[in-house]
């Protein structure tokens, strides 16, 4: 049996923590930067610092946290042994470090355990991309009897020569009739027909608006004191829907604007943006939103080392006068998240190279809500273009009220809706039990944050998230088609 320690108390290890073939591991302990966990018991373990790792006798260390990255180096700066840290919500994690036969049988054709199949398998795809494939990778991707075929079809491919085109031809059909793409197949959906030559080192920043002009404007005051020169960049505004005044203030401002008549959404909006763009780099921001005076410089760095960089979406602190606004400010916006898990920012703060468009297309046109996940995950699912979440690059982003928090519920919930029936093989509904949902309403809610720093008592802070909590799951049991 194999000694472990867990790093992570939080929801990170909830999720997985049944997942695991307990008659060959054992927790020593948890491991916890929270000064506030330390000592205390969790499932009958002890809760230890860091610096106390040294005390214990163990084989492995389990990062339960999608901070993995801050908590490696911390590990490795407190002299543990890489081969010692096996950071779960890394992709394929459980295929690189050969964990499977440490999963509990009957989890392995579970949620979890499929999700990091397919970050496996897209891993794989990667490889024989680049020509890099890790071996290893492929060999504990074959342990699972449910992935034979792909596994054979796979070691086929990779061993054949660039004197077999029609061979590699003949396996790449193959895979795809297992939802596998080496390549992106694209669609008149997602097409971008670009009308203008493209300049090196320019930047255009594409905005759509539907009848939003005091969030306009309130944009386009914050573009116009950039740090970089105004011959750097360009800003396109599409104007969904043709307001006339919206028109009247670009005129003001002095920026390029599309009239879109009658209005058809954002992402068709982004797509006929990115048409007449002049850059090098792409920028999306929304109507609403202030960005910092350095936003295009720390964009247009950040791009010098990645193709695709979601920023860091921060609610306006000078704006909390209710209860929604507050829930906003502690819960909105988790693009760390969206990038580790989804593998998309949204478009409220993107900065994309334009080769990428012009590899795999625009924006899905027929999706009201959800365009930039399906973009995003595109990028990571079908092609080797490098992303990331850049916290430094920020914008300010106004919180939502309430039923502006009801509206986003429905539009979220209504775009997994559409992207599920649009692209069955790449994104599934989670179906939920009626009885889990009536559990759900009498359960307290999780990671309920309570700040002094308002006026807000701590027992209408839980009301709230409890409310929210409940609302939330309702939208999500009804836009999966399983409510009763």
């Amino acid at each position: 049996m194999k000694r472990m320690l867990v790093f992570g108390t939080g929801s990170g290890w909830e999720n997985i923590r049944n997942i695991f073939d307990y008659s060959k591991l054992n927790i020593e302990a948890f491991v916890d930067n929270n000064k506030m966990k330390v000592g205390k018991k969790y499932g009958k373990k002890v809760v230890i610092t860091p610096e106390e790792i040294k005390n214990y006798q163990y084989d492995f260390i389990l990062i339960a946290s999608q901070f993995y990255h801050e908590i490696i180096k911390q590990l490795m700066d407190l002299k543990i042994p890489r081969k010692k840290i096996m950071p779960f919500y890394e992709q394929a994690s459980l295929f690189r470090y050969n964990w499977i036969g440490y999963i509990d049988p009957r989890y392995l054709e579970g949620r979890v355990i499929l999700k990091k199949v397919d970050e496996c398998e897209v891993e794989i795809l990667r490889g024989i991309r680049e020509k890099k494939v890790d071996i290893s990778l492929l060999e504990s991707y074959k342990e699972l009897n449910f992935n034979r075929i792909k596994y054979n079809l796979f070691k086929e491919l990779i061993l054949l020569d660039e004197n077999h085109r029609k061979d590699a031809k003949e396996l790449s059909a193959k895979l795809q009739n297992h939802g596998l793409y080496l390549k992106y197949v694209s669609s008149g959906h997602t097409q971008v027909v670009f009308r203008e030559k493209t300049v090196a080192l320019f930047i255009s920043v594409i905005i759509p608006v539907y009848k939003d002009v005091v969030g306009l404007k309130d944009t386009l005051d914050s573009l116009s004191n950039q740090t970089i020169g105004r011959d750097k960049y360009e800003v396109i505004v599409v104007n969904d829907g043709g307001e006339p005044e919206i028109a009247e203030l670009c005129k003001k401002y002095q920026v390029q604007v599309i009239e879109q008549k009658p209005n058809r959404g954002s992402y068709y909006s982004r797509n006929r943006g990115l048409e007449i763009s002049k850059g090098e780099y792409l920028a999306f921001v929304d109507a609403d939103i202030k960005v910092p005076t350095d936003w295009l410089k720390k964009g247009i760095h950040a791009l010098k080392e990645y193709d695709y960089v979601a920023g860091d979406i921060r609610i306006d602190t000078t704006k909390i006068k209710s209860l929604a606004n507050y829930y906003e400010l502690k819960t909105a916006f988790r693009v760390n998240n969206y990038i580790l898990f989804g593998h998309f920012g949204p478009t409220a703060n993107l900065f994309v190279k334009k080769r990428v468009f012009k590899e795999i297309g625009g924006f899905d046109e027929r999706l009201m809500s959800g365009g930039d996940k399906e973009f995003g995950e595109r990028i990571y699912r079908f092609t080797n273009f490098k992303q990331s979440y850049n916290d430094k690059l920020f914008v300010i982003h106004p919180p939502r009220d309430y039923k502006g928090l009801l509206r986003k519920l429905d539009r979220v919930y209504s775009g997994h809706r559409q992207l599920a029936i649009l692209y069955p093989e790449r994104f599934k509904l989670q179906k939920i039990r009626f009885i889990d949902f009536l559990k759900e309403v009498f359960t307290s809610p999780r990671n309920v944050v309570h700040n002094k720093l308002y006026s807000f008592s701590c027992l209408k802070v839980l009301l709230f998230y409890w409310w929210i909590k409940n609302i939330d799951l309702y939208k999500r049991m009804k836009y999966a088609g399983n409510l009763i």
